[in-house]
């Protein structure tokens, strides 16, 4: 399945009745500013610390996310404990997003 789906897309997919008949949840996880070794925020922070600042000041728990927080939800979501949850967006970004999908 692509990495991306676009808002419309994923729910029309989510809600295909074979999907779920075969077993099969569509989910999707959508991710805030997450740092890692190699990451763009880990590049911007060398090359314009300025703009890395300015991000980091918008950012609600005064942090950028960590790769394992994202794996977290992925786990989730892919889990037996998210048997019923299907079609929906998790949202994995600390507040940075401020809408509500």
């Amino acid at each position: 399945m692509a990495y991306r789906l676009t808002n419309s897309r994923k729910s029309n997919f989510a809600t295909e009745p074979v999907w779920g008949r075969k077993g099969i949840s569509v989910n999707v996880v959508s991710l805030g500013s997450i740092e890692f070794p190699g990451s763009v925020w880990e590049r911007v922070k060398a090359s314009d610390p300025e703009r890395y600042a300015r991000v980091l000041h918008t950012l609600p728990l005064g942090r950028y996310g960590r790769p394992e927080e994202v794996a977290r939800a992925v786990v989730f979501v892919a889990s037996p404990a998210a048997s019923w949850i299907n079609g929906t967006n998790v949202v994995v970004d600390g507040g940075q997003h401020k809408g509500v999908d």
